[in-house]
């Protein structure tokens, strides 16, 4: 009796490079993704693999793995998640429109911390005229710290 095996229904990407079987669930991701952010996966993809074993280029010859798919899943959501993460930090990075009010907020809710020194410097350049939110956006302690450094 054959086991269905069904597409994962978030983790199987139409231009994906790669198609990826854990227990009876398939993944078609990308493989630079993996590589990028995997050692294990870096090393796996350079390896030479024997002929028997799926090449992972279709549905018909995936590239076997013997973990269990509640894993592997997490797995991916994590590492494809980071790699959004990481591009969304590099597009912001580049937008100079963004306030220091807006920088700092968006480094403490996305834990970019980088972010952080340059925009309290700015905030220390010009005059002290946030608006109440503003303030609420960069925290009390440090609209207070601020105004005492402007002193």
């Amino acid at each position: 009796m054959d086991v269905l095996v069904e597409r994962h229904p978030f983790l199987y990407f139409q231009d994906g490079s790669i198609v990826i079987q854990v227990g009876n669930t398939l993944y078609k991701v990308f493989a630079s993704i993996l590589s990028d952010r995997s050692q294990v996966f870096q090393d796996c993809f350079s390896l030479p693999r024997p002929q028997a074993q799926g090449d992972g280029l279709d549905d018909e010859n995936p590239v076997l793995l013997s973990d269990n798919d509640f894993d592997i899943t997490n797995l991916f959501h994590f590492l494809f998640y980071m790699c959004a993460r990481d591009h969304a930090i590099n597009a912001l990075d580049t937008m100079v429109q963004l306030t220091p009010v807006k920088r700092i907020s968006l480094a403490r809710a996305c834990e970019v911390d980088y972010w952080l020194e340059p925009a309290f410097r700015d905030l220390l350049k010009g005059p002290l005229d946030l608006t109440l939110e503003e303030a609420k956006l960069i925290g009390i302690t440090n609209f207070y710290l601020i105004s005492r450094a402007k002193r």
